[in-house]
């Protein structure tokens, strides 16, 4: 005969997929709302905020030329920045004043640029009777590149432009300009002084702009919440808390790797011994390893004690 338990109450399992403890989703349906809500909100200022960043290192315009009278507007154009390797490869454009040009618009006496300091093309020369073509030079960068995503480059070169005729060698008046349209860097402190002999002092300090910053940081948020579930998911189950099985310890396996080619894609191809290594993930990657060992070796120590006790009960 039967016997019903007054005042039970049967566990409920209404929650589909509710495999766990009965009514486990319906219990924590609030946390889990405000938790989406507030990723979703962190998400979406990210992307706001990064898409404005990547939008204004691009809408740099060329500035309107004003060339001395019997001189040059120098305006240099960095196209690409090898963070590395400290250097700023750049285009130079010349705008001549109408005293050096003729009718076609070519010059009518050669030129001497001089570019200091400058890896390559200290020295141009630009031939009379010709246009007055862009010029290619790189320029050291001072910086410190394991600092990313917070490096900055000191870029700092003066410019002088010289007149070479059959009898005369002399300083042309300059005024010079910076057109800094790199996407994921922007420039801070861009200055334009007079310096000795005619000359022009152009200098700026080259930063990576806030979409570069902002996934960075959010790249390495995530890779420390991951490390952190693991050591949850390991302490769980050497517990006893959670289901020993190997697929756990296979999840952190892959999860060991996959962060591997994660790092290799934030944006700027930071170099390796960062301090984003040093201090997040290398870090990261050593409690991973540790997790898997501990899965692991619980794993085999429950193996071997379950041989053990089915020795004894024989």
């Amino acid at each position: 005969m039967r016997r019903r338990i007054l005042g039970a109450v049967a566990p409920t399992t209404s929650d589909p997929g509710d495999e766990g403890a009965p009514g486990f989703f319906q219990r924590n349906r609030v946390p889990r709302i405000v938790a989406g809500v507030v990723i979703t909100a962190v998400l979406v200022a990210a992307y706001a905020f990064g898409a404005l960043s990547y939008r204004a290192g691009l809408t740099s315009s060329m500035p309107d030329q004003q060339s001395p009278a019997g001189g040059v507007s120098v305006v240099i154009v960095p196209q690409q920045i090898y963070a590395e390797d400290q250097e700023v490869q750049a285009q130079v454009l010349l705008f001549p004043s109408p005293e050096l040009i003729d009718s076609a618009g070519l010059l009518t006496q050669e030129l001497e640029l001089r570019i200091e300091p400058a890896v390559t093309g200290q020295v141009l020369l630009l031939p009379s009777g010709e246009p007055p073509a862009p010029q290619a030079v790189t320029l050291p960068a001072a910086g410190l590149v394991q600092e990313y995503p917070f490096d900055s480059y000191t870029l700092s070169t003066d410019v002088h432009v010289r007149s070479l005729s059959a009898d005369s060698y002399r300083a042309l008046p300059v005024t010079g300009s910076l057109l800094f349209r790199i996407p994921g860097w922007s420039t801070e402190g861009t200055a334009s002084t007079v310096s000795a002999g005619e000359g022009v002092l152009l200098a700026t300090n080259v930063v990576r702009d806030g979409s570069t910053r902002s996934i960075a940081i959010l790249i390495l948020l995530l890779m420390v919440i991951l490390a952190t579930i693991a050591i949850l998911v390991t302490g769980s189950t050497t517990r006893g808390r959670m289901k020993l099985e190997l697929s756990v310890a296979s999840w952190m396996t892959a999860l060991l790797f996959a962060l591997i080619p994660l790092r290799a894609f934030l944006p700027g191809d930071p170099p390796l011994g960062s301090w984003i290594d040093v201090l997040v993930f290398f870090w990261v990657e050593l409690i991973l390893m540790l997790s898997v060992a501990a899965v692991v070796t619980t794993i085999l120590l429950r193996a071997n004690d379950a041989r053990h006790h089915s020795g004894e009960a024989r």
